[in-house]
């Protein structure tokens, strides 16, 4: 090492880029889709936010939450949620310290890839894709209605 400190500095560096790294590999979406959403839907990053969303047959919920899962307020932004590749959209309205929700009159297609745009009283317009899952969750292995393995 150098005696006049450089070493330091590029040590100190190296472990900012270290730091980094897994810090963008913390916010993929494999990682968000290795662990459970908080509310059981699929959260992806946009921007500085997180983005949780949960789609039923009757109701669409969009969760935000800062990077570290702060909730943050939704009272004055607006969220919109596209079905991509059709015309089909569906706007989102506040409802609640988090959360943005709308009923829907048919389910979403759970196929086709969705495209949330969110934009904040104090934040940016943002948006986030949520691919189609690549494997459609399954009854647990001791669950009767699993049936027999193939």
């Amino acid at each position: 090492m150098r005696k006049d400190g450089y070493g330091w500095v590029l040590s100190g560096l190296l472990l900012a880029l270290a730091l980094w790294g897994a810090q963008a590999l913390a916010h993929s979406d494999e990682y968000f889709d290795s662990k459970p959403a908080p509310h059981g839907g699929r959260v992806r990053m946009a921007g500085p936010l997180h983005l949780e969303v949960l789609a039923t047959e009757s109701e669409l919920r969009l969760y935000v939450t800062d990077h570290l899962e702060q909730p943050l307020p939704t009272l004055g932004g607006r969220a919109m949620l596209r079905v991509a590749g059709t015309e089909r959209s569906v706007s989102l309205a506040p409802a609640g310290e988090n959360l943005f929700s709308a009923r829907l009159d048919e389910s979403l297609p759970g196929d086709a890839e969705w495209v949330v745009f969110v934009e904040m009283k104090d934040t940016p317009a943002q948006s986030a894709r949520y691919a189609p899952p690549k494997t459609l969750p399954s009854a647990p292995a001791g669950d009767p209605r699993h049936g027999h393995h193939h």
